[in-house]
C-alpha cells in the first residue's frame, strides 16, 4: 500500500510564524508606568526639604544640677543646634526660680551661642534656705527647654520672735534647732516636743497652732493634738485642758478649734458644724470675749 505524501509547507507561512513583530505598547501601559514612577521622584525631592527645617533646638548640658545652701553651681550651659549642627550667634535667655540667682543677683541671663553652639551660663547662687529651682531656656523660634537645680533644705539654726512695737525680739534659746513655728512664741520640734515662751510645754505632739488673747490678763494659748487626744494649753497659770468631746485624729485649725477627717468642726469642746472642708479660728475681744471659726463646707449627702 502506498503511503500518502505529506503536503508541502509554504515558505511564506514559516516566515510569518517565526518573525511576527511584538505588539507596540498601548497608551494604558505607558500611563501605568508613569503613575508608579512619579511618587518615587516626588518623595525623593521632599525628603531634603523636611530635614532642612532650620529650626534651632535648645538643650541643657544636664537634666539636673545640685548644690548646697549658700553655695554656687557652676558649669551649666545651653547648646543650640540646627539640623544637628552646632549653631552660633543665637540669643538664648535663661531664667531661674526658687530664689536662685545668677552671679550678679539677677534671676535671668541672656547670652549668645559661641562657635561651638554653646551658651555658657554664669555661676548660679543657691539661697541660704536651699530648696529647688527650675532653669528655663527660651529662644526665638525654638521650643523652650528646662532643667532642675536643688540643694538640701537648711535646718533651722535658731528660734526667734520679733515684735514691731519698738522693733524688739529675741532668741528662744531653750528651743532646739530644727523646730517649726506654729503660732505666737510657739515651736514644734520633729520629735513632738512643743515649746511656748521658750519652754517645753508638751511632748508627743502631732500638730499645733498658737494664738494670743487678752481679757483682764493676757494669755498665750496653744491648741494641739497628740496620739491620745486634743488639748489646749494656756500659759496664764499653766493650765492644760483635754477636749474630751473631740475625737482622735482631728487637726487643730485655730484657737480651741479642731477639724475631724469626716468634716465635723469642734470649737470649745463641742461640735459646731458638719461637712466642713477647711477652717481657721481666731479670738477677739470687745466688752466680752469671743472665739470664732471661719470655714467652708461641702453639700450634704
Amino acid at each position: 500500500m502506498l503511503a500518502r505524501p505529506e503536503p508541502e509547507r509554504s515558505p511564506m507561512s514559516h516566515d510569518i510564524e517565526q518573525h511576527t513583530p511584538a505588539p507596540s505598547p498601548t497608551r494604558r501601559t505607558v500611563l501605568t508606568g508613569a503613575a508608579w514612577s512619579v511618587p518615587v521622584i516626588a518623595a525623593a525631592s521632599l525628603a531634603p526639604f523636611a530635614a532642612a527645617s532650620g529650626t534651632p533646638v535648645l538643650a541643657f548640658n544636664q537634666a539636673s544640677y545640685s548644690g548646697t545652701a549658700c553655695g554656687t553651681i557652676t558649669g551649666a550651659s545651653v547648646s543650640v543646634t540646627t539640623n544637628g549642627t552646632a549653631t552660633s550667634n543665637v540669643s538664648v535667655t535663661t531664667t531661674l526660680s526658687g530664689g536662685y540667682t545668677f552671679a550678679g543677683g539677677s534671676a535671668s541671663y541672656t547670652g549668645v551661642s559661641d562657635g561651638s553652639g554653646t551658651v555658657a551660663l554664669p555661676a548660679i547662687n543657691v539661697p541660704s534656705v536651699g530648696g529647688s529651682s527650675t532653669l528655663s531656656a527660651v529662644s526665638s523660634g525654638a521650643t523652650p527647654q528646662s532643667a532642675t537645680a536643688s540643694a538640701p533644705k537648711t535646718a533651722a539654726s535658731g528660734a526667734y520672735y520679733y515684735d514691731d512695737n519698738g522693733a524688739q525680739g529675741g532668741l528662744q534659746n531653750k528651743v532646739p534647732a530644727g523646730t517649726t513655728p506654729v503660732g505666737i512664741f510657739s515651736f514644734l520640734a520633729p520629735n513632738g516636743d512643743l515649746y511656748l515662751n521658750n519652754r517645753r510645754v508638751a511632748t508627743n505632739v502631732i500638730a499645733a497652732t498658737a494664738q494670743r488673747y487678752d481679757d483682764a490678763t493676757w494669755h498665750n494659748t496653744v491648741t494641739y493634738t497628740t496620739a491620745t487626744g486634743a488639748y489646749y494649753y494656756d500659759d496664764n497659770g499653766a493650765v492644760y485642758v483635754l477636749q474630751d468631746k473631740v475625737p482622735a485624729g482631728t487637726t487643730p485649725v485655730g484657737i480651741f478649734t479642731f477639724l475631724a477627717p469626716n468634716g465635723d468642726l469642734y470649737l470649745n469642746n463641742r461640735k459646731a458644724a458638719t461637712n466642713v472642708i477647711a477652717a481657721t479660728a481666731q479670738r477677739y475681744d470687745d466688752a466680752t470675749w469671743h472665739n470664732t471659726a471661719t470655714y467652708t463646707t461641702a453639700p450634704a449627702c
